[in-house]
């Protein structure tokens, strides 16, 4: 093994060695650090640390059960005696995940060497688990308090780059609307289980219904082709695109093919992550290149905690935004993360138009150069103030400090967020609207593994769900319009797919506010990416309209969705997580197949199935879980479901009436038991005209489901209503 290692570091105080190796994201491994003493005379007390970005999610050393993952072995060629322990470590943020050795008796002379095996298989253990997302240089910083005070060094820091896994599903991504023979890429990714790029594959893919060669998938392509393709004919397209060989298909996004001009286009982006700038991971090049590259998103902007942006990254952060800025091609927008605590208003994602902006932070709290200390906005007064006269977009979100919707500012707070990883947050609209304030929606990721547009939340330790996506409607790609749109709130959010959605109310878009003196007709147009589920158009926080669609339609009787969703309170993903591992049984019946509903991550989903019971691993926060069942059953056959949230009995001949819904334990938690149509509609197109208006602002938008468990929302249209 002594010919294998390879130095990391040199310090005075001690070597660091490593034995560095390349691994598939979530794959298991081995991987060992050694430290050699050098002028260090470590005596009882003093502390050795291995420590690690919090999002990181490795798996988390434990020393205690060898047959198990993430075994971990430490052992020391002195006569000292050591002591470990793993735990997260706020005041290091971002190097929260802390593995520390502690010399307990004894003491680590110069010469020394201290071993961590992380993923020992020696007892038979499958090794440590990777992180679940692909990183250039996942970095670990190895430190050393030698006399146990609390003076910690950092002696040197390891690096592994971690790379995408055999793939798992093709995602194709087309834009939204086109003229009839434009010419427009089509881009068609290769995703692993944890939604990275599969660059390993190689195999060949066709486009159906459109004249383009088969396609290769080659290394140099890092998981993604593209081709040029135009559409024969108007209307709506969903584009299939098939690798017979491995059996794989995808179907596109809608694609909106007109006849003449288009006077505005839909666009979409991530304009809510961060990278190794703030708490993330990989650099925030790589992030822009992601989100360009891979998650073919039209714009993107970057958005650090505030109180770890020191003043060269903060420089480094707008060369970089202004570098990836190409009109017609691809929009950055320039932005960071005002990251105050609830108290003094909560975090607020700022805008700003241009390439170059002085950094104003909610506080020094992780930044140890402190000679711009008196530049601090502490609470978001402080930043309405200061940003009153500016073109600056200020959207409040559902962050790690959830903003404070008491103090508000209508001239800069245009927006808000209501779906992230953190969690779906639909409540965050209600409470907005309540306070009579006037905001459009967005959605986006908030992600913390560096690729924005495509944020997954890994093993679910420190996020619940795939990232969302803003739309935005605007005459060409730049960052004017884009800017403009925004403030006008031209936009909606989804949790993560391209559907389309188009609001007209009396002549005007979402986000429009005008006057009426009668009954306003509002038109809906939606096209899913899945079947619809439901459309229903809200006023206020009164549903006024649902169109016909999964009650309008005949039933199975041998598919039965039992599906939950909800939070433990709102918040971020701390508070709104929401556990629901359980299991069903079906008495005097058959269960003849099982599969998962909206799992957001390999880590949950179905755990067992057996003829008469199921199993399964699951966590909401805000958004929808569920199983669907494929069952032998007459109606006197009994489904009982057990969770932490709800538990219940129910004999079938009741899904005989309809829907069966339970309320759960949690924040506007319930599990709904149906039985599944055969078919349902990819597309609806309506209108509603509310005669029940009231005198006074009334604020219309639309929510869509559809069958997957994806979500949509409009923002509002804000009308003024006057009876005559």
């Amino acid at each position: 093994m002594e010919q294998d290692w390879t130095i990391a570091a040199e310090h005075p105080l001690a070597r660091v060695l490593f034995l560095p190796s390349l691994h598939p994201a979530g794959s298991y491994g081995t991987w060992a650090t050694q430290i050699v003493m050098k002028a260090a005379d470590i005596r009882a007390g003093g502390r050795l640390a291995l420590a690690r970005r919090w999002g990181a999610d490795w798996g988390p050393p434990q020393w205690d059960r060898p047959f198990d993952p993430n075994y971990t072995t430490i052992s020391s060629t002195g006569k000292a005696s050591l002591e470990f322990r793993f735990e997260r470590v706020e005041a290091w943020h971002p190097w929260d995940r802390v593995l520390y050795v502690r010399v307990s008796r004894g003491r680590l002379l110069p010469g020394d060497s201290v071993t961590i095996v992380y993923g020992d298989r020696s007892g038979g253990s499958p090794g440590a688990r990777a992180q679940t997302f692909i990183e250039e240089a996942s970095g670990q910083s190895v430190r050393i308090d030698p006399q146990g005070t609390g003076s910690w060094v950092e002696i040197g820091t390891t690096a592994v780059e971690i790379i995408g896994g055999p793939i798992s599903r093709l995602v194709a991504v087309g834009p939204s609307k086109v003229r009839l023979g434009e010419e427009f890429e089509l881009l068609i990714r290769a995703e692993d289980e944890w939604g990275n790029p599969a660059s390993g594959y190689s195999g060949f893919v066709e486009i159906c219904g459109v004249e383009v060669d088969p396609l290769h998938f080659g290394p140099a392509g890092r998981g993604v082709v593209r081709t040029a393709v135009s559409l024969p004919a108007t209307g709506v397209h969903r584009l299939t695109v098939l690798d017979r060989v491995h059996g794989l298909m995808a179907t596109s996004n809608p694609i909106q093919c007109v006849p003449g001009s288009l006077p505005s286009r839909t666009f979409w982006g991530d304009i809510h992550a961060q990278s190794e700038i703030g708490c993330g991971s990989r650099s925030i090049a790589n992030y822009f290149a992601h989100a360009r590259d891979f998650s073919g998103l039209d714009f993107a902007s970057h958005q650090a905690n505030d109180f770890l942006v020191s003043n060269s990254e903060w420089e480094e952060t707008q060369a970089v935004t202004a570098e990836f800025n190409k009109p017609s091609h691809f929009v950055s927008l320039l932005g960071i993360e005002w990251s105050g605590e609830t108290s003094v208003g909560g975090d607020r994602n700022l805008y700003f138009p241009h390439d170059r902006e002085p950094i104003r932070r909610s506080s020094h709290r992780h930044v140890t150069d402190h000679s711009d200390i008196d530049t601090d906005l502490p609470t978001i007064r402080d930043v309405h103030q200061k940003y009153q006269s500016t073109n600056t977009l200020i959207v409040p979100h559902v962050g790690g400090r959830t903003s404070d919707l008491q103090v508000h500012d209508g001239h800069l707070e245009r927006l808000i967020e209501i779906h992230s990883t953190h969690a779906t947050s639909e409540w965050f609209l209600a409470d907005a609207l309540t306070r009579g304030m006037r905001v459009g929606v967005t959605g986006g990721s908030d992600g913390i593994d560096g690729r924005p547009g495509n944020s997954h939340p890994g093993d679910l330790s420190v996020r619940n769900l795939r990232g969302g996506l803003v739309a935005v409607e605007m005459p060409e790609l730049t960052r004017e319009a884009l800017w403009q749109a925004l403030h006008n709130r031209r936009c909606y959010a989804t949790t993560g797919e391209r559907i389309l959605l188009e609001v007209n109310v009396e002549g005007h878009r979402m986000g429009s506010e005008f006057e009426i003196v009668h009954a306003p007709s509002i038109k809906i147009s939606v096209e899913g990416t899945a079947p619809l589920e439901s459309v229903a158009i809200y006023r206020g926080l009164e549903q006024v309209f649902s169109a016909p669609l999964i009650d309008a339609v005949p039933s199975r009787r041998d598919l039965i969705r039992i599906a939950w969703r909800g939070a433990t309170q709102p918040g971020n993903w701390q508070r709104a997580r929401l556990t629901w591992d359980g299991e069903a049984t079906l008495a005097s019946g058959t269960i003849r197949n099982a599969r998962g509903y909206a799992f957001d991550s390999p880590a949950e989903g179905l755990r067992s199935v057996a003829p008469d019971r199921v199993s399964w691993r699951s966590i909401t926060a805000g958004d929808w879980d569920g199983i669907i069942l494929e069952i032998n059953g007459a109606p006197s056959a009994r489904l009982c479901f057990r969770s932490a949230p709800a538990s219940f009995d129910l004999p079938l001949s009741q899904l005989e009436k309809g829907p069966h819904s339970v309320i759960a334990n949690g924040f506007r938690a319930s599990v709904e038991v149906r039985y599944l149509p055969a078919e349902l509609p990819l597309a609806w197109h309506g209108s509603f005209r509310d005669e029940s208006i009231e005198a006074g602002v009334n604020p219309y938008w639309i929510h869509v489901r559809q069958e997957d468990g994806s979500q949509a929302w409009s923002s509002p249209v804000y009308i003024h209503y006057a009876h005559q």
